[in-house]
């Protein structure tokens, strides 16, 4: 989902490597950011670490990251589904 909104809302930031399967420094950092987030549950848009990119943009990064996690509404418990029901 993170990929997703920084993917359409802010194309000018290139999330994948020329080979399009991997993810570009700013694509692991936002991997990354929203793990931690995740992880931590913790608020990562004050994190001033930026990756050696520019600040406005590791920022937009961590925001994202950020709102993916916490503002992100949980999925109904009749549509989830486990490994489990795949054997």
């Amino acid at each position: 989902l993170a990929f997703y909104k920084v993917y359409t809302e802010h194309p000018e930031i290139d999330l994948y490597d020329p080979d399009k399967t991997h993810p570009s420094d700013k694509g692991t950092y936002l991997a990354a950011a929203t793990i931690l987030a995740k992880i931590f549950n913790c608020d990562v848009s004050e994190n001033g670490y930026t990756s050696e990119m520019p600040e406005d943009e590791a920022a937009l990064l961590r925001r994202v990251a950020t709102e993916t996690v916490f503002n992100t509404p949980q999925i109904p418990s009749e549509f989830v589904i486990s490994t489990s029901d795949f054997q």
